[in-house]
């Protein structure tokens, strides 16, 4: 399976960083914290995550975000996204209805990427409307090697992969995979429309 696939399709990858904040907590151990409202500053956010040396947090706002969303990384540092945020990224309602990543049937809607053993978490989002016409995956895509994965408090919903499987979430590659308080529904692929684990 090629990185190099699962890049940016918005083509944003050289904009600024322009988030509503970005907070570095200090500490003994290094952790950066994104609070994202827009598609672009999640693109953003998720592109300095991949090189900045840090475990990372994405908070996203409550609102829909279109487009296809990737996170790409030689590094081990963890990886957490969390839905639900008010607009101060402090106070949060996990519902995943409220907030939407659409990938408006043109790419997976979320891929993450990561070549070295470390964890992934995604909490509290609705993914929906991934397409993937080439490979698995159409609504989240998780790519590791080594670690743990976790999806919780999340609806993956009406994705689809037309040559493989796992069209609503593929995993790849981690020790270990927990799936907790989640809906999967109405995803379609040709060997397994709701999950795959390899």
């Amino acid at each position: 399976m090629q990185v190099s696939r699962r890049l940016r399709t918005h083509g944003l990858a050289g904009i600024g960083i322009g988030l509503c904040c970005l907070l570095t907590v200090a500490g003994s151990a290094k952790a950066a914290t994104f609070c994202v409202m827009t598609a672009e500053e999640l693109e953003s956010a998720l592109v300095r995550a991949e090189s900045n040396g840090e475990d990372d947090v994405v908070r996203l706002v409550q609102g829909r975000y279109d487009g296809s969303f990737a996170y790409v990384s030689d590094e081990a540092w963890t990886l957490t996204i969390e839905g639900g945020y008010l607009p101060d990224c402090v106070d949060r309602e996990v519902e995943p209805a409220k907030t939407v990543l659409d990938g408006l049937e043109a790419a997976a809607v979320l891929v993450v990427n990561v070549t070295q053993p470390t964890d992934i978490v995604v909490d509290g989002l609705t993914l929906q409307n991934g397409a993937e016409t080439t490979e698995p995956g159409g609504g989240l895509v998780a790519m590791l090697q080594g670690g743990t994965f976790t999806l919780s408090h999340s609806t993956v919903t009406n994705n689809r992969s037309v040559e493989g499987a796992g069209a609503g979430v593929f995993v790849s590659g981690a020790t270990t995979v927990t799936l907790t308080r989640n809906t999967i529904s109405r995803n379609t692929g040709e060997a397994n429309g709701g999950e795959q684990f390899l």
